[in-house]
């Protein structure tokens, strides 16, 4: 299978949604199942020698309560305050993108045969950034499959997935 095809096949299998969370801001949420268990899952989130080769370089606290620095390239440093940690199942961080308000941001994972779903959920977003953090997170987790699939997520092209994610992210505001 061609890497234009997993894509294809990863991106045919995830749900999209924005809404508007009915206090001026709006969530992105998102799910898509992997052939992987959950903990392997959980451990590319979790673990900063994974997590570096698909969404970004983590340091910190990497616990309930603590505090971490997400490098997501020389540009996009987020800090983050972890406020759920419930290994296997559920990480959920405050989340402080330079420029933005603050968000809150979400996954949960859940056993599904020999694979797992993943449910990822950004909250308290301005209108016009739900539609660029719904394309930006779908191409990490097209990166996440990669990894889990032990092929390089770096093949994957920003440029490419933004010209193929953002039509179906921006579809999802009307």
């Amino acid at each position: 299978m061609t890497d234009e095809q997993a894509r294809a096949r990863w991106r045919a299998g995830t749900t999209r949604q924005i809404t508007a969370d009915g206090g001026g801001g709006h969530v992105v949420r998102m799910s898509r199942r992997y052939a992987a268990p959950a903990a392997d899952v959980w451990d590319a989130w979790t673990d900063p020698e994974r997590a570096v080769r698909w969404l970004g370089a983590i340091s910190g606290e990497l616990r309930e309560g603590g505090e971490a620095l997400l490098v997501m390239s020389d540009d996009i440093k987020v800090p983050c305050r972890i406020t759920v940690c419930d290994p296997p199942r559920r990480l959920a961080v405050t989340w402080s993108h330079p420029g933005e308000p603050p968000s809150a941001a979400e996954i949960r994972l859940r056993e599904d045969g020999e694979g797992t779903v993943l449910e990822l959920e950004h909250a308290r977003l301005r209108a016009d950034d739900a539609v660029g953090y719904g394309y930006g997170w779908e191409d990490f987790l097209d990166r996440l499959a990669a990894l889990l699939a032990g092929d390089d997520p770096d093949a994957i092209s920003w440029a490419e997935s933004q010209r193929t994610l953002e039509p179906l992210w921006s579809a999802q505001l009307n």
